[in-house]
């Protein structure tokens, strides 16, 4: 008899998930580099810093997102949908609260901390939804334990 705990069995399906946040990650990051060497080569500073900015704004976007990924397997229904509902949350106030902070200084571009925000964010929501509708496993609405129950119910 062992005494350590049961280690969480990962299927295809959360293997998928995983590999389709992690490329969805390097896609958005990959996308914001392009929008910091354009900015670096044709614009000002407030510019570049505008795209630093909006870059790492995709990471706190995308980030949580890999993390829940990563611990879907090791958690229960309850506790997933409150880990997705809380990082979902605080990565929305994040966002807002360093946009509200940035809207009124000079040295930083609001429009291309926009930019890089919606280049890498949703490019990466895109590879995502793509990623994980081609690794998508079917749903088996059929339960052997409630066919029983009825079964001995007649």
């Amino acid at each position: 008899m062992s005494t350590s705990p049961e280690q969480p069995v990962r299927t295809r399906g959360d293997r998928g998930m995983l590999r389709a946040t992690l490329v969805a990650l390097a896609v958005g990051v990959a996308l914001d580099a392009v929008v910091i060497a354009v900015t670096a080569v044709a614009f000002d500073t407030p510019a570049v810093l505008g795209a630093l900015v909006g870059t790492a704004l995709t990471l706190v976007v995308v980030v949580p997102t890999v993390v829940t990924a990563y611990l879907a397997p090791k958690l229960g229904a309850i506790a997933m949908a409150v880990t997705v509902l809380a990082s979902w949350g605080a990565k929305m106030v994040i966002v807002i609260v360093v946009l509200i902070l940035l809207r009124d200084t000079a040295q930083v571009s609001i429009a291309w901390v926009g930019i890089a925000l919606l280049v890498g964010a949703l490019c990466a929501i895109a590879a995502e939804m793509i990623l994980l509708v081609k690794v998508r496993q079917p749903l088996d609405v059929t339960s052997s334990r409630r066919t029983d129950v009825r079964a001995e119910e007649q």
